[in-house]
């Protein structure tokens, strides 16, 4: 995409080639500054291609619920599998699923903490977050 801005004419095609010159790094490499998530549809070979191509720090757990055909489940189901098998490291799977939007979202780690506290009474999985 060597070429952006080169097809437009005039005084918008000169503001592109000029933001272009003064990219200090090729263009597709800003979207690894951004934010991105899991949500793929229940995608292996998608979620595999994200977390090869965006940094450990940026990648969030998402699923597109309520948006399959069990109307939620299947791809919070399909999506936690999916990172479960992957052959990546147990402190990366954490940063997927909760350490990256703690991160972002001031507050959450305690709320995780209080609602897994809370909810170890019924379920022993919650101590994922306890630490």
């Amino acid at each position: 995409m060597s070429d952006v801005g080169d097809r437009t004419s005039g005084p918008a095609g000169d503001e592109y080639r000029e933001a272009r010159e003064n990219l200090k790094k090729p263009h597709a490499e800003y979207f690894k500054d951004f934010c991105t998530d899991t949500a793929v549809f229940g995608s292996v070979e998608a979620t595999e291609c994200g977390l090869a191509y965006y940094p450990q720090d940026k990648v969030l757990f998402a699923s597109d619920a309520p948006f399959d055909p069990e109307k939620g489940p299947m791809y919070i189901r399909e999506t936690i599998k999916i990172l479960d098998d992957l052959d990546i490291s147990d402190a990366w799977r954490e940063d997927i699923y909760w350490r990256n939007a703690a991160k972002i979202m001031p507050g959450l780690e305690q709320r995780l903490r209080y609602t897994a506290a809370v909810a170890l009474v019924l379920s022993p999985p919650a101590r994922l977050f306890l630490g």
